[in-house]
This record gives structure tokens, C-alpha cells and sequence, in this order.
């Protein structure tokens, strides 16, 4: 039975019906008691009263019925602007030239902020795609140290939202049931929305937020919280075809930078390598016919000296350009490396540097044994001049399997100062260099021979720790 007396406005109208009616009674009892003789108007007035005393209760009601209605209408509005603003909000957000997880985290505040969610300020967006079948946290709001280390990286499946994830639906939990895998000591009781974030039926992540334990689901509260997850999925989704065009764009950039550096390097190597060879060639021949102590030895000796250095970028830009092909025959890569190591040794010994290495690869490439040398000592030169304190220059080779393939393995390490992040994307183009004057083809030339032979090169590099270099070569 419907209790009126402690229901707001039913109470209210409740008990000035009952005023009334007790009003109207006394009226007309009062009426036939006071006035019996009065005739035929005493009982129109009466038939008025007894009229007014039905409709004005049924009168009430229909009112209060009425304003029940208008005030659940007003409510509904004032959700509906609520909701609109909020999702206008975060669209002006994505808008913002700010990296995604900002955006995300601001997303995440907006949320928050819509007054009638009975949410917690509390919950994280994950990112599929950066691995396989595993989610990774990408912006978070309220998290402690404790769920930070268990819930960083959440496989699909496991958990609520591995499971939103996996299934492609929203998981409600209203307490940490057994669905809740994921626990740590000390963790409070609560609830969860996990819902998935999809574009096109790709699943691109989930948005996680947390609920007050013993919460009851709602289909209005739900509705909202999905429209932000598909408008989540339109921010997502355009972060990353920005950045898969300005990759290719990147690329595009590169290629036709590389292919003018190419025709400009096959010019200068056309234009240079017959007069090196005629200047190389009458100071070495000079200097075979001077005594040391002679005057003109020192300057003889600098012009071979310079020469000798001209010549080499010359070559270099030969190889880069294409104009001087290279012969490939089936080489013994632990042997070739084990030459280039030899011409490093002294160097390194003079600077401090311990050099280790491990050539257990024992394969065979096809390509040239120079051009492999040649990777050896830029990549090892570079990282000797990383280390002008001293340090470790570790060379080591081995054979692997990956991508269904086996590869020649190249890796070249240092203790230097380590190559800042902003310069990472620059140290393969050509003439690009760190060391003041200088020629500044040594990894242009090695991405470009690395290339022809149909390997790879990785970096890893951390400041103040030091350099390593991966050069893969397939294997026939």
C-alpha cells in the first residue's frame, strides 16, 4: 500500500484534502441543521456543496499527479542537458592539441563532473593494440600505487575489464565478486563499469569506473556511459590515423629526401673520385722519393692524410648513391665482424675502453665482407666517441629465428652518454651529426647498406646509460 505521509508532495495534497472535505462536511450538515426551511435555494446550495466536495479531491489528485509528472519531466531534462553538454565537452576536449592520455585524463574529469552519476571520481581508460591480447593502462584518475602495479597491463580475459575486453560487452559488478581477479591487501569493497570502448567492431580499449559496493545498476546511467565510450572510440580512432599519416607522411618526406641526397652524392662521386686519385697518387708517390728529415714531408703527409679522408667520404658516397655496386657473394659473418674489431682495438685501447666480444653466430650471409666491416666500425667508432671517459664497447653476433626466418644477428653496445630521444629519428639521415664537424654520413651509410642487403637496424638508447645497436642480416 502506497504510504502518502512520507512521500513530499502526495503528503502534502494528501492532507489538504482531508481539510477540506471535513471543510465541506461541516458545511452541509451545518446547512440541513441551521437553515431546514429555508427551501428549494438551501437545497440547490447543498447539491452546489456536495458537487464541490466530490470534484475538489479528484481535482487534487489530477494535480498532484500532474506535478509529479512535470517535476520527473524537468529531471529528465536537466539529465538530458547534463548529458549533451557533458559529450559536447569532451568532443571540444579531442579537439585540443594535446597528447592522447591528457586528453583521456580530462575526458575522465568531465565525467566526473556530470552531478547526478552516482559514480566515485575514480577510474582508468585502457589501450588494446600496444600488445597482443593485452590491455594497457593509458590514463587513470584516483588510482593508488597498489593498483597501478597490479593493473597496468591486464590481459583480455581476465579481470572485469579483460573481461569487457574479451567479450566486447559492458561487465557491471556491483561488489569485487569472483569475476574481480585482480587483488591486492588492504583493497576497499566496490563496484565497477567496464565497458568497452569499439570502432567499427574493433575493439580499441575499455573504460573503467568505479561504484560504490552494493550499487544497482542503471540502464539511464549505463546509456550515458556507452555514448561516452563510442565517443571515446572517435577520439582513439583519430589519434591514430593521425599518426599513421604523419608516419607515411614521414616516410614519403624521407624517400624523396634520400633519392636527392642519391642523385646529388652520385654527381659529387662522378665529379671527385678521378682527381683524388691523381692528387692521392702524386703525394704518395713524393713522398717516396723525400728523405723524413725534409721540409716537404709534413706537408706531403698532410695532403695524403686529407686525401686519404676525402677519398673515403667519396666512396662513401658512391655506395650511398648506388654508383659503385657492391659485390655479394656468400660471406662468413663472424669473420668479417672479427676483422672490423681488429681496426677498432687500438682505437678503443687509446680512449679507455674495455672492448668485449661474443661472435658465436657462425653463418653464413650474402652480401659484401667490406660493406659489413664497414657497419662494424661506424656503429663501434660512434660509440667510442660516446665514451670519452671511458666505458664498455661490447660486439657480439648470433643466430635467431623471427618472423619464421633465421637471421644474422648484429649487436653493438656502449656505456656513453646515450642519444636524447628528440634525436633519435634524425641519426640515419645524411650529414646529420652530433660531433661538431664532421662528416656525418657513419649511420646514413649504415641504414643504406643494411638495406640493400635486406636486413634491419633497432636502437635502444638511454641517456646517460648508453647505446645499443641491432643490425639484422637474413640468412639463405
Amino acid at each position: 500500500m502506497t504510504n502518502y505521509w512520507g512521500n513530499g508532495i502526495r503528503s502534502r495534497l494528501f492532507l489538504r484534502l482531508l481539510a477540506v472535505a471535513a471543510v465541506e462536511t461541516a458545511v452541509m450538515f451545518g446547512i440541513e441543521e441551521f437553515f431546514p426551511r429555508v427551501g428549494p435555494l438551501a437545497h440547490g446550495l447543498l447539491d452546489v456543496v456536495v458537487l464541490v466536495a466530490t470534484l475538489v479531491p479528484l481535482a487534487y489528485f489530477w494535480i498532484g499527479g500532474e506535478l509529479r509528472r512535470l517535476e520527473a519531466a524537468e529531471t529528465r531534462l536537466q539529465h538530458d542537458y547534463e548529458l549533451q553538454a557533458a559529450l559536447a565537452d569532451i568532443l571540444k576536449i579531442a579537439m585540443e592539441d594535446l597528447p592522447l592520455g591528457s586528453v583521456l585524463e580530462r575526458v575522465l574529469d568531465r565525467i566526473f563532473a556530470v552531478s547526478w552519476l552516482a559514480i566515485e571520481a575514480k577510474g582508468g581508460v585502457f589501450l588494446a593494440d600496444e600488445e597482443p591480447e593485452v590491455l594497457v593502462l593509458k590514463a587513470q584518475r584516483g588510482f593508488g600505487k597498489p593498483i597501478l602495479a597490479a593493473c597496468s597491463r591486464v590481459p583480455f580475459g581476465r579481470c572485469l575489464c579483460g573481461r569487457a575486453a574479451a567479450s566486447g560487452e559492458t561487465v557491471f559488478a556491483s561488489h569485487a565478486d569472483e569475476r574481480h581477479e585482480t587483488a591486492y591487501e588492504g583493497m576497499p569493497e566496490h563496484g565497477h563499469y567496464c565497458l568497452p570502448i569499439k570502432r567499427g567492431g574493433k575493439l580499441l580499449g575499455v573504460l573503467v569506473l568505479y561504484v560504490k559496493a552494493g550499487y544497482a545498476r542503471k540502464s539511464r546511467e549505463e546509456d550515458f556511459l556507452t555514448a561516452v565510450a563510442d565517443t571515446l572510440s572517435g577520439i582513439i580512432a583519430h589519434d591514430r590515423m593521425l599518426k599513421v599519416l604523419l608516419d607515411r607522411e614521414m616516410r614519403l618526406h624521407g624517400a624523396q629526401k634520400q633519392e636527392a641526397f642519391a642523385q646529388v652524392s652520385a654527381g659529387v662521386f662522378h665529379e671527385l673520385k678521378n682527381p683524388l686519385g691523381v692528387i692521392l697518387g702524386f703525394a704518395q708517390s713524393a713522398l717516396r722519393h723525400v728523405r723524413q728529415e725534409d721540409a716537404s714531408t709534413l706537408p706531403l703527409k698532410s695532403i695524403e692524410r686529407e686525401a686519404l679522408r676525402c677519398r673515403d667520404l667519396v666512396q662513401n658516397l658512391g655506395a650511398f648513391s648506388g654508383e659503385e655496386i657492391p659485390t655479394f657473394e656468400d660471406c662468413n659473418f663472424d669473420k668479417a665482424v672479427e676483422g672490423a674489431l681488429e681496426s677498432l682495438q687500438g682505437r678503443a685501447h687509446s680512449k679507455g675502453v674495455e672492448l668485449e666480444q661474443e661472435l658465436v653466430c657462425a653463418s653464413r650471409v650474402h652480401g659484401n665482407a667490406g660493406q659489413l666491416q664497414q657497419i662494424v666500425l661506424n656503429l663501434g667508432g660512434n660509440a667510442l666517441d660516446a665514451m670519452p671517459k671511458g666505458g664498455r664497447l661490447r660486439v657480439s653476433t648470433r643466430r635467431v629465428q623471427e618472423g619464421g626466418r633465421e637471421w644474422a644477428r648484429l649487436d653493438v653496445s656502449d656505456t656513453g652518454i646515450g642519444i636524447p630521444r628528440k634525436l633519435r629519428e634524425k641519426i640515419f639521415e645524411p650529414f646529420f651529426t652530433t660531433k661538431g664537424p664532421g662528416r656525418g654520413l657513419g649511420l646514413a651509410l649504415v641504414a643504406e647498406v643494411v638495406r640493400k642487403h635486406g636486413g634491419r637496424v633497432e636502437l635502444q638508447s638511454e641517456e646517460g646509460r648508453g647505446t645499443a645497436f641491432s643490425v639484422f642480416f637474413p640468412i639463405r
